[in-house]
């Protein structure tokens, strides 16, 4: 036999949310009162106990589950705490006649009001039957002694009738039993309730398991100013998994569960006005249903809603370089705000005493808030390329002043004409791997040409504007600057540009943004002519955001030993390569001994327009002699596209030194027909050179027609000290969505878009 350890009776215990009680002989009744008001003030104070006891009933038919049940040690009261999390107190006694109360088999509650009377569904306003979980109805008394109930949490009541729908029903004839019993076997761990007409509710007791928000309780509204965020500690035990739901407008989010702890985060809409009629009383519930490890599920449930304190709802809108705008708009119970916009780094106000002397906006609230300098005590202006933070405090008619709440900006930088007035503006101009400010240079070194031929001469930097024509450059230090960045200006190249190196001062020739059109003249484009100290050479030439249409040889060319160039760059530029059948030279050093501390090819697109560039190299160099030839530091190829300019079998770089080497992310395409395999590396041509000690080569993509094989270095059996070496990977469809080579439009399909050139 099962030992009964504690077994509870409760003549006339009622349960919260869950009865309507009944009165038979009011007459009767007032013989044993003093007085009508008396015995109305004594259910009164009954009351809440007896709805906190139907809250219990409905949480129970709800949940499903019980976590613990104890005995309050001074009361005596049953405590049971659902594996919902919330805790109830079933107090016996009851308020009045209560009339009998179950559940039908549909989940419904039903009630009758006498022993004689059917069993009838309490229907809600709607007129439609109440289930039973999830909703506990409350009961008052009226002024004049009779029930009352409320569907709504006890916000509204209405009368209770009879069956008749006329006759009202008293509250204060004598007592009856609500449950016939409440008995708990804890080694079942079991709490068996039987209702008035003998059915019998079976709840589990499981105390391994508990979903529980903590520190709140529920249908008391967790309150929230527009767009808030709160977190709240929630307890879950012995979970396997949970799902949160939020009302509509409103977010919730679950974290990850530590020492049976995890973190709902819960985010209110931005403003009032995206609830639903259906939400127009502003509160509804957030829910967790969790999973427990024996199969089991339970609800936790937390009620949210706006605060009734003044509040705003802050909207960022188009920011300047010199002004930050917002958008602030009280609530229903804000009739006006003050602000302030500080610096990011600037602490934030603490209280409402931080804003005594801060502006205040009274009316006219859809216009926006427009500011230009920050309000502090000395304001400063608003900068480009800034952070500040506005701080709203809203007011109600009587001062009172809601929570503090801020918004967020960023200013954009200025927009600028010209890139010349953008340097003027001490903004530095990055080209190639330097960058350039104004302060590098006296202001009659920093030159403006709108119109006209240019004829640029040593140590100047000219911005110059569309539609003008470049006729000739010196030959020492020069920087030229397409002045817009929609358009460049034209070089148009009719002889060799020699570069001239000078002991003890600065060497470069530095284009940007230029149209250079070598297409006519059949030589080299640029080349060192002057013989320099040994071990020296031209500090620079660099080539950024170029258009080329190359020579029919090499863009450089190196004339003699004496005679090299230091620091090679070109990056993001568009070259238009000539078809040939033999060799196509980016760099040509021949088979002198020239030594290049840096070259650099970044995001530039190699393209032959009308045919194919067969033997394309970007560094060609030979060895006469059984003596070592060009010689490199360091060289970096990535994200470059080469449309049918085909490396050789001899290789695309070919280098008797190089130290340093880096192939990645370079696209090949080859729709043309070349009949040998391509290399991207050839070193050690004399014997006594050297390849690389550190050597990258990733994400490199081939497209080619004829099944050739590519290959990051020419000898197979080169393994580099340091670093990674990946083959190149051939794919059997065109890395391009479009591509039109006639017009030179090359659009990456969106697979390869972060690979080769980019051109955004």
């Amino acid at each position: 036999m099962k030992s009964l350890l504690m077994i509870l009776k409760a003549a006339g215990l009622a349960i919260c949310g869950a009865a309507m009680l009944a009165c038979n002989n009011l007459d009767e009744l007032e013989q044993r009162v003093d007085s009508l008001e008396s015995r109305i003030q004594a259910l009164e104070t009954q009351l809440p106990q007896l709805n906190e006891n139907v809250s219990a009933l409905s949480a129970i038919l709800d949940d499903g589950n019980i976590s613990s049940i104890t005995v309050d040690s001074e009361s005596g009261n049953l405590v049971i705490t659902t594996t919902g999390g919330t805790t109830y107190e079933l107090a016996q006694g009851s308020a009045g006649n209560a009339p009998d109360l179950s559940v039908d088999e549909d989940g419904y509650w039903i009630i009758r009001y006498a022993e004689d009377e059917e069993w009838q569904q309490i229907t809600g306003q709607d007129g439609n039957p109440v289930l039973a979980s999830s909703n506990a109805i409350m009961f008052g008394v009226s002024d004049d002694g009779y029930w009352e109930i409320s569907y709504d949490g006890g916000k509204t009541y209405l009368p209770v009738y009879r069956e008749d729908g006329q006759t009202r029903i008293p509250a204060l004839e004598e007592d009856s039993d609500f449950f016939r019993d409440i008995e708990y076997i804890e080694e079942e761990q079991m709490l068996y309730l039987t209702l008035s007409d003998g059915k019998v509710i079976e709840v589990p007791v499981v105390s391994d398991f508990l979903v529980q928000i903590k520190n709140v309780t529920y249908g008391e509204a967790e309150r929230f100013t527009p767009g808030q965020t709160r977190t709240f500690d929630v307890t879950m035990r012995g979970v396997e998994a949970a799902d949160v739901k939020a009302p509509a407008g409103w977010k919730a989010t679950l974290g990850d569960v530590v020492e049976e702890t995890a973190v709902l985060t819960v985010t209110a809409p931005a403003t009032t006005q995206t609830l639903t009629k259906v939400m127009a009383d502003t509160e509804t519930d957030v829910t967790i249903l969790a999973v427990f490890t024996n199969g089991l599920s339970s609800m936790a449930k937390m009620t949210v809603g706006f605060s009734n304190s003044p509040g705003v709802e802050i909207k960022e809108g188009t920011h300047t370089a010199t002004s930050v705008v917002f958008t602030v708009t009280p609530n229903q119970y804000a009739t006006s705000y003050k602000y302030h916009l500080y610096p990011q780094a600037t602490p934030a106000p603490a209280s409402a005493e931080d804003f005594a002397s801060a502006p205040e906006v009274t009316d006219d609230f859809s216009t926006p808030l427009t500011l230009t300098q920050t309000t502090e005590a000395q304001p400063a202006d608003i900068a480009p390329v800034s952070t500040y933070v506005l701080y709203v405090l809203p007011l109600d008619t009587e001062g009172t002043a809601g929570t503090i709440q801020s918004k967020t900006a960023t200013t954009p930088d200025k927009t600028y004409d010209s890139l010349y007035d953008s340097f003027m503006d001490n903004r530095p101009v990055t080209i190639g791997e330097n960058t350039y400010s104004r302060s590098d240079f006296a202001d009659e070194n920093i030159i403006h040409i709108a119109d006209g031929e240019v004829a640029a001469t040593n140590g100047n930097i000219y911005f110059i504007d569309e539609g003008c024509t470049i006729t000739s450059i010196a030959n020492q230090n020069v920087i030229l600057i397409g002045n817009s960045k929609d358009a460049k200006p034209k070089w148009v190249m009719s002889a060799s540009k020699f570069l001239s190196p000078v002991s003890g001062e600065q060497s470069r020739l530095i284009l940007y943004n230029i149209d250079i059109d070598a297409s006519g003249y059949n030589s080299y484009m640029f080349a060192v002519n002057v013989d320099f100290d040994e071990g020296g050479a031209f500090g620079e030439l660099v080539l950024d955001n170029c258009d080329i249409s190359m020579t029919k040889t090499s863009p450089f060319y190196s004339i003699s030993k004496a005679r090299t160039l230091d620091k090679f760059v070109m990056m993001n530029c568009n070259v238009n390569v000539p078809a040939a059948t033999s060799n196509r030279f980016m760099i040509h050093t021949n088979t002198y001994e020239t030594e290049f501390s840096k070259i650099v090819y970044s995001n530039n697109i190699f393209y032959c327009p009308d045919g194919v560039a067969s033997g394309f190299r970007l560094l060609s160099s030979s060895v006469a002699n059984n003596t070592n030839a060009t010689g490199v530091t360091e060289i970096n190829v990535e994200n470059n596209t080469f449309i049918n300019t085909v490396p050789s079998n001899s290789a695309m770089i070919i280098a008797d030194n190089i130290q340093t080497a880096t192939l990645n992310s370079n696209i090949f395409y080859t729709a043309q027909t070349v009949n040998n395999n391509r290399n991207m590396i050839r070193c050690n041509i004399s014997g006594s050179g050297a390849y690389p000690a550190t050597a990258d080569a990733a994400t490199n993509f081939a497209y080619d027609t004829n099944n050739a094989i590519y290959n990051i270095f020419y000898s197979a059996n080169y393994v580099p000290a340091s670093g990674s070496v990946e083959p190149v990977t051939i794919i059997g469809e065109s890395p391009f969505a479009d591509i039109d080579v006639a017009n030179g439009i090359y659009t990456l399909s969106a697979e390869y878009s972060q690979y080769g050139a980019r051109r955004d």
